[in-house]
């Protein structure tokens, strides 16, 4: 990495830090959210146990998905950052 490019950005190490440190709270957000509207689901409409297990099920489906998202974005700064020249 150049002179020029450490102060083109010099934050971009903290950024990545902070991206990669939202993946742990994305997966748990999309479980919370999932079981507890799966929970409103079967009280709502006496489904027993089946929406919790298919809104949790979803919610982590949702999480990964945002989670490879993440990986990506910060893939490409890295990437981005780390270009000789």
């Amino acid at each position: 990495m150049t002179k020029q490019e450490k102060k083109e950005n010099p934050l971009a190490g903290l950024r990545v830090i902070g991206t990669v440190t939202m993946i742990p709270m994305v997966m748990v957000a999309g479980l919370m959210v999932g079981y507890f509207f799966g929970s409103w689901v079967d009280k709502t409409w006496q489904t027993g146990y089946w929406g919790k297990i298919i809104l949790s099920f979803l919610g982590v489906v949702a999480g990964f998905k945002q989670t490879v998202r993440l990986i990506r974005e910060v893939m490409k700064e890295n990437n981005g950052n780390t270009k000789s020249t």
